[in-house]
């Protein structure tokens, strides 16, 4: 069940050129207006932002499924299995494998690290050299206010709930569980920037999958 002030982690679930690759996002529940599942969050991930993010990737990038999961309570999971979510930029080729638009999340208050993303699966003739060309820019802009914006959640009711993007922190070095989410550290999003063309490190050879 979904509660207000839930802290919610949103997977966005990907393969491209043989690799899985995860985009990870967090949002806290606003209060309810009415009732909603996460089947109606997943939809509106969907639309708020991940279709944002298709605009730049090339069409050999599959957006396979959204896992969300409840931090709060710790017990809700949820998958959502996508058909028909490929990478819309006007081309089927796609830049070299490490190749990733980098964003910001900006914070709110000192409580935390700015947030981060980074974006693969990017088209050939997104970016050339070290910078994104054309009209590329005002999409990569479009994404990042995408993601630093609320979404609004429709299911029984127009609107019942609004998910606010946050920063959740991580235990630090030293500590037990170090590296792990610290959810009596979550930042509110103050706005979103997109910053430079990037690799995804986690894609080199014998890092991540």
């Amino acid at each position: 069940m979904i509660a207000a002030n839930d802290i919610l982690q949103i997977l966005d679930v990907q393969t491209c050129l043989g690799e899985r690759m995860l985009n990870v996002y967090f949002y806290r529940v606003n209060a309810l207006e009415g009732a909603a599942d996460y089947g109606d969050v997943s939809t509106a991930f969907v639309t708020g932002v991940m279709e944002e993010v298709e605009a730049v990737q090339f069409t050999g990038t599959v957006h396979t499924s959204v896992i969300i999961s409840n931090l709060t309570n710790g017990l809700d999971i949820f998958e959502s299995a996508l058909t028909g979510h490929i990478g819309e930029f006007a081309t089927t080729e796609a830049s070299p494998s490490l190749v990733a638009l980098g964003f910001r999340l900006l914070r709110a208050t000192a409580l935390t690290r700015h947030g981060a993303k980074r974006i693969g699966g990017i088209a050939e003739g997104v970016t050339q050299g070290n910078s994104v060309v054309g009209g590329s820019v005002g999409i990569c802009n479009t994404i990042a206010n995408a993601m630093a914006a609320n979404i609004a959640v429709t299911g029984t009711v127009d609107h019942d709930i609004s998910l606010s993007p946050v920063i959740v922190g991580r235990i630090p070095v030293g500590d037990p569980g170090a590296g792990g989410l610290d959810l009596s550290r979550v930042n509110s999003v103050a706005g979103g920037q997109f910053i430079r063309v990037t690799s995804q490190v986690t894609r080199r050879a014998g890092r991540g999958t």
